[in-house]
């Protein structure tokens, strides 16, 4: 497994300094990649423009960090659920124009936020999102990517049962899920048994810690999941979103070396069965 982080983690700021810092406190924690974020902004970005994009290029070579997928949080605001028409068009957008950008990058997962406006049903949320990432799927498979969706709390969307359910339906190779243990523990859930029931859904991982300052140190149970991981025979990207505390750069590398101790104890296990 590879080992990243969200750019945020790296600083504790969102959108707030430019990508080549984040590259470089990235290969000074000893990360492997690092994942990038766009917000409501996000066309005002490197990530949206080909010369930004050659510069993440360059950034990504020069330091030997991959970039290892992309974050659309833009979705908190342009959400495929939203009630204007206009709004959704947006998503569709943004949803397609990353595939193409991602694909530039060597960034072949992208987070989709399972997002859904307060004002808007969970049946009528869990028809638009279909209809939007399903008329994007195309765009994701013709760009070798893949759209994972993530678990972040709506009702519409929340429980693997759902979230299986809607990549099922969509029924396309290069749509995912973006599992989030974490996540899944503030909701209830049980996150092994979501490592278990997504399987081979799964596309990548966020990795943070719930009631705990540092990895290690709360509720979700790291050890017992990896093996979940391995035992479904995920072997992807491990993306930190930790808490970048007072100390991001610090908090960081503790928290990276905690996770490959994780990692490698469990490997350590496997060779001498």
């Amino acid at each position: 497994m590879h080992i990243g982080a969200l750019d945020s983690v790296l600083t504790g700021k969102w959108n707030a300094v430019s990508w080549d810092v984040y590259y470089d406190i990235a290969r000074r924690v000893g990360l492997d990649g690092i994942e990038l974020g766009v917000g409501e902004k996000y066309n005002e970005t490197d990530l949206w423009n080909s010369g930004g994009r050659h510069k993440i290029l360059s950034l990504s070579q020069q330091s030997g960090i991959a970039t290892s997928s992309v974050c659309l949080h833009s979705y908190w605001n342009f959400s495929f659920a939203h009630p204007d028409a206009v709004v959704r068009q947006r998503a569709k957008c943004i949803t397609q124009e990353a595939a193409q950008l991602a694909a530039e990058l060597g960034a072949r997962h992208i987070l989709i936020p399972l997002t859904c406006p307060k004002e808007v049903d969970g049946a009528t949320a869990r028809a638009r999102w279909l209809e939007g990432i399903g008329s994007c799927a195309q765009a994701a498979e013709s760009a070798g990517v893949f759209f994972c969706l993530e678990n972040v709390g709506k009702s519409f969307g929340d429980s693997p049962e759902q979230i299986i359910d809607i990549v099922d339906t969509i029924h396309s190779p290069a749509v995912k899920v973006y599992y989030d243990p974490g996540n899944a523990v503030s909701s209830g859930f049980d996150p092994v048994r979501g490592v278990e029931l997504y399987g081979q859904r799964i596309g990548q991982i966020h990795v943070k810690e719930r009631d705990g300052k540092y990895l290690g140190e709360g509720r979700v149970p790291w050890r017992e999941i990896i093996a979940a991981l391995r035992k479904v025979g995920y072997d992807g990207w491990l993306i930190l979103e930790t808490n970048p505390t007072e100390d991001p750069e610090a908090a960081a590398a503790r928290n990276l070396k905690v996770l490959r101790e994780l990692v490698s104890a469990h490997e350590e296990t496997i060779s001498e069965l």
